[in-house]
């Protein structure tokens, strides 16, 4: 669940005195930043706090106190790796615990309330095993979604963080990012980042959904540790993530069968589904829509002949080619993303006039 976050106090004790406890505690160098200076614990050869990142220091004035800011990881104070996310309460508040020994341990100010300390920033992920390449439609599918319904993305908003050549000359992609003001989701294949070496594409690996939350998205001015559990930030997650996915779902994917119908009819009609449907296929979330076009379709033809086109149609959009793209059972693959997104659990079905998207009472 929790993964890295930034959190920021104010101690009174003086900026200059504050470095000079940096530069006695730690081998780093610090580097000038706006209004103060920074740590870098990561270029630290030997380092007993390998699960804080950085800390920043700001220079807030005589009367206004040092700011302090600590970049760190949940998951790196019981790991060498953020792998294994911190899901329950009692790790929470274990590490929150630890993060202010070390403030103390900075400051040497014994007068810091922990109560005061907030957050700036926080990951919040969910994670789960999964074949990650043949993802590559619900991917495209999601990012298009959000661009439509949510908004136009920053320059961070990329549509493969990474592309990787895979075994047979394959490509895969180590996923996708939408960013919006302060808003980021992060789809991506953890199992591939961690250990680029030993990954064999096409095989079960980590697929990991990552949002960043600020006080501001949470519609919050600050965001205290006291006033905040793992409960909390679970709902939070969840919330939205429906906001973003679910509410735009349904209207999302007719929209995409709208788009298709016309095209995929004319081709039918033309004849040439082998010469022209792969052309569509950037657009094509599943096979499953297209044979559902043509079933419904206005056809002068027999049901054999509707049933050959359809067979047509699956062999033309099968895996194949220089990159992994998968049309199969990618209803079943979106419906499993958005339970682990957003707890939810739906069911996708075609009929005769689209896509309907039927929401289970019995959600976890």
């Amino acid at each position: 669940m929790l993964d890295t976050a930034n959190i920021k106090f104010t101690t009174w004790r003086d900026y200059e005195e504050i470095i000079k406890i940096l530069n006695g505690r730690f081998k780093s160098r610090h580097e000038s930043v706006r209004d103060g200076i920074a740590v870098d614990l990561r270029k630290e050869i030997k380092n007993d706090w390998p699960w804080i990142h950085k800390i920043k220091v700001n220079n807030k004035g005589e009367y206004r106190g040092t700011e302090v800011l600590i970049d760190f990881s949940y998951p790196r104070f019981f790991n060498s790796s953020n792998t294994k996310l911190v899901n329950n309460e009692r790790d929470y508040q274990k590490v929150n615990a630890k993060l202010f020994e070390f403030a103390k341990y900075i400051t040497l100010d014994d007068e810091l309330q922990k109560d005061n300390f907030e957050f700036i920033r926080i990951d919040i992920a969910q994670q789960y095993e999964a074949n990650f390449e043949d993802h590559y439609n619900i991917f495209k599918f999601l990012q298009n979604l959000l661009t439509k319904y949510v908004g136009k993305g920053t320059k961070e908003t990329k549509a493969f963080l990474e592309v990787n050549y895979g075994i047979k000359n394959q490509d895969y992609t180590k996923g996708f990012r939408y960013k919006k003001s302060k808003y980021c989701l992060t789809v991506y294949n953890k199992t591939a980042q961690m250990k680029p070496e030993e990954y064999i594409p096409g095989l079960m690996s980590l697929l990991r959904i990552e949002q960043s939350f600020t006080p501001s998205m949470l519609g919050v001015k600050h965001l205290y540790f006291k006033d905040v559990d793992m409960n909390y930030f679970r709902e939070k997650y969840k919330e939205r993530a429906s906001q973003l996915v679910c509410d735009n779902l349904s209207k999302g994917l007719n929209e995409t069968y709208e788009e298709l119908k016309e095209e995929v009819t004319q081709i039918v009609k033309n004849g040439k589904i082998r010469e022209d449907l792969r052309f569509l296929d950037g657009s094509i979330l599943d096979e499953k829509i297209v044979c559902n076009i043509i079933q419904h379709m206005s056809l002068d033809k027999s049901e054999r002949m509707r049933y050959r086109y359809k067979a047509i149609a699956k062999e033309t959009l099968r895996k194949k080619g220089e990159i992994w793209r998968s049309f199969v059972d990618n209803f079943d693959k979106l419906e499993e993303l958005v339970f682990q997104m957003c707890c939810k659990n739906i069911e996708i079905k075609l009929t005769e006039r689209g896509i309907e998207v039927l929401k289970n009472s019995n959600q976890t």
